[in-house]
This record gives structure tokens, sequence and C-alpha cells, in this order.
């Protein structure tokens, strides 16, 4: 019977970065994947997608020599062939098409039981992500059958879409880029709606808004912070990402509505609260730039005194006035996607390392009294804080290595 000092649970990044650092200490491990290697980010990802974080924000080791230090976002085919050359550099040890069923405790030694045999291992690293398995609000049971519905998980392109129109689920950056895609492919009518606003600086103090999330989050490594230079306002791929915004939806024609609420015999109904989550959004910003402003002047934080003016417009009340119901039929409604992000499912962990709400119970963001750990999980630092932590391809080494460091303790 073998059995491995460490299985890695998941076959991304995450799972792949947890290998270079186990490597590094001649661990003897093993990563199980479900379906294949870097599924999530080569086939569940629309073709237009690009990362949140500019270029000089991605640290994988090995490969960064690859990925231009500049504020460019990288495309769909980019991030392809910078992780497909990144697990070639770490050549992992994996096995793919693996579904863990459950997990059991033998003698001290994990047995995961899964649909090709059972796999044994002294320690077990969680990789798969806090957010693993599509939510789909079970309103969408409520939607007349007639109605095309997706997953942004399962959208690539306009083309899939039912002639007609089509409304979009979800504000975040997914739906969003999603709406204005369709709007600009020709669509004669999208719908976005809102379902909550908790809206992080695109840009502050000269950088890009998500670096500042990762170091409120607690990380300290990667590369040098690269400022934005006067160039950066006249390139096309820069500018186009940083513009995909509800005001810029606005102006495009989509429809912005407030959030999704219910649906009867055809007739979909939004809240009218619109101003008041635009209102929240707002001061949910304010505190974010205040939790910034702290951590600058804690870490003696210098920016420089060439901070470019970028023109960020918020959504126009004036010409804002949303509808509350949408006749499915008498509207043309023929496609609904769902924008609505992903949830946790550890359905498979059948060990009692959880929370009374599902979540594991951990003792320092990593460690479970098992000998079990978490990647990515420390990213949230407060609970007041709901945006994304350790965002794209920028915190997942650290992560990856937190994991790490916390197991060899316990070997």
């Amino acid at each position: 019977m073998k059995i491995y000092q460490t299985i890695v649970v998941g076959g991304g990044p995450s799972g792949i970065s947890c290998a270079y650092h186990l490597k590094q200490h001649n661990i003897d491990y093993l990563i199980i994947e479900k379906k294949k290697m870097l599924q999530t980010w080569r086939h569940e990802r629309w073709d237009s997608f690009t990362l949140v974080t500019p270029n000089w924000m991605t640290n994988l080791p090995g490969v960064n020599h690859l990925i231009p230090y500049d504020n460019e976002f990288m495309t769909k085919k980019e991030i392809e062939h910078v992780l497909l050359e990144y697990m070639s550099y770490v050549s992992p040890n994996y096995v793919e098409d693996t579904f863990i069923e459950s997990v059991e405790k033998e003698n001290g030694i994990y047995c995961l039981n899964t649909n090709n045999g059972k796999y044994y291992a002294e320690h077990i690293i969680v990789a798969s992500g806090m957010f693993n398995q599509p939510f789909v609000p079970t309103l969408s049971e409520r939607i007349p059958k007639e109605i095309n519905q997706i997953h942004s998980r399962d959208y690539f392109n306009p083309s899939q879409l039912e002639e007609g129109n089509t409304l979009v689920v979800g504000a975040g950056r997914s739906g969003v880029q999603i709406a204005l895609e369709i709007k600009n492919a020709g669509c004669e009518e999208v719908f976005l709606s809102v379902g909550g606003l908790t809206p992080l600086p695109v840009v502050y103090k000269n950088i890009n808004g998500v670096y500042w999330l990762n170091k409120l989050s607690g990380y300290h490594e990667g590369k040098a912070y690269l400022p934005y230079k006067p160039e950066d306002l006249d390139n096309e791929n820069i500018i186009g990402k940083i513009n995909q915004s509800l005001y810029h939806c606005q102006i495009a024609g989509v429809e912005i509505l407030g959030r999704f609420i219910n649906c009867i015999d055809g007739k979909l109904e939004f809240s009218a609260d619109l101003d008041k989550m635009m209102a929240d959004g707002k001061s949910y910003q304010k505190s974010l730039e205040d939790k910034i402003n702290h951590l600058m002047k804690k870490e003696s934080f210098e920016i420089g005194d060439n901070e470019l003016v970028f023109d960020f417009k918020d959504l126009s009340s004036q010409i804002l006035s949303p509808l509350t119901i949408i006749d499915a039929n008498s509207s043309h409604l023929k496609n609904i996607i769902w924008c609505t992000g992903f949830k946790a499912n550890y359905e498979w962990l059948t060990l009692d390392i959880f929370n009374s709400d599902g979540t594991p119970y951990l003792k320092d963001g990593v460690s479970t009294h098992e000998n079990v750990y978490f990647c990515g999980m420390e990213l949230v630092p407060d609970k007041n804080t709901k945006s994304s932590f350790g965002v794209g391809l920028f915190a997942l080494y650290e992560s990856a290595k937190r994991a790490v460091e916390v197991m060899l303790s316990r070997m």
C-alpha cells in the first residue's frame, strides 16, 4: 500500500504551486484532480476573458520571464500559455479524472476513496479554491423553460445565446464584462441585475486597486509594485479593462436593474432600491480606501508625486430609472446568464473539521485539528470586507507556501 506524505487536492495553479514548494523540501506527494489539470483556467473561462490583475502582479517561479513587467492584462490565451509553461517547469506528480468520494482516517493515515480506487496520505492540502462550485439561486427554477439559462462558467461568447434579449444577473467583474460584450455584439436589449455593490478602487494612489486588496490581506512577496505611467492612458488593453464598469455599461445602452427577487408567470421582479445600493457601494469603497491609507501610513509607503488622473465616473442618476418588472414574453427575453459566483463544496471531505455553516474550522487561517490544510482560506482579512482578496495569479504562490510551511511544522 503506497502512502504519500502529502496529497494535494486540486490541479489548478494553487495545487501546482503547492507541488513546487513540496518538491523544494523533497516531500513525496501526489495531486488529485477530478477533471483535467488547469481545468478551470483552460476550459471554464469565456473567450474574451482577461485577468483582473495587471501583468506585473503575476508571480510564478520559473516562468516570470514570459510575463511582461507592465500594466497590461493577460488574455485567456496568454494565461493558458503561461500556466502550461508553469506546469511544465514544476513537472508535478498528479492523477486526473479522479473524483474523491470520501475521506477516512485509519490508524493515523488518511484514506481517500475515489472512483479510481484508494489513495493514502499522512497529510492533505486542499487547493481546490474557496469557491469551486457554480452558484445559481433557486429562483432559477421559476424561470420559464423556454428561456435559455447558463452560468458564467459555461458562457464562452455571444454565439451561444438564443436570438432575443438577455438578462445578466450579477454585476461583479464577470457580469459587467459579459453584459458589455453581449451589448457590443449587437443584442438589442441587455439587462444587468445588480445584487449588491461592494466595489474596490479600480486605481488608488496610481496603483491597481487589487494590489491594495492583496496587501491588506497580508501578502508581501512578489514583484515590486508598478505605478501607472502616462503612456498607460493611451493603451487600449489597459483602458479597455479598467473601463469595464457599471457606468460604461450604462452609456453602452445596458439597462441597469435592481436585485432579481422573483419570477411569477413569466414576469421577472426586481428590487427598487438601486439608489440605496449605489450609496452603500460608495460608503463601502470609502471604507476600503481608509484601510489602505492606514496601511500606507503604518508601512511608510511612498508613492511619489506624479499621480495620474483617471476619469472614473459613476452611474448617472438622471438617466437611471430601473424597471422593477420585466415580462419575459413582451420583452422578448430569451437568455439569462447567471454571474452569481461560486460556492464552496467540501462534501467529499468527510472529516469533522467544519463549522456549522460548512466552512472549515481553521486555527491559523491554514490548518485544522487534523493534518488537513487549506490553501487560500486566509485571504479574507475581516468579516466586514466582502471584496475578493488574494485575487488572480498574484497571491497563490505565497498562499501555497504558507500551507506547505504550516504542514512541515507538523511533520
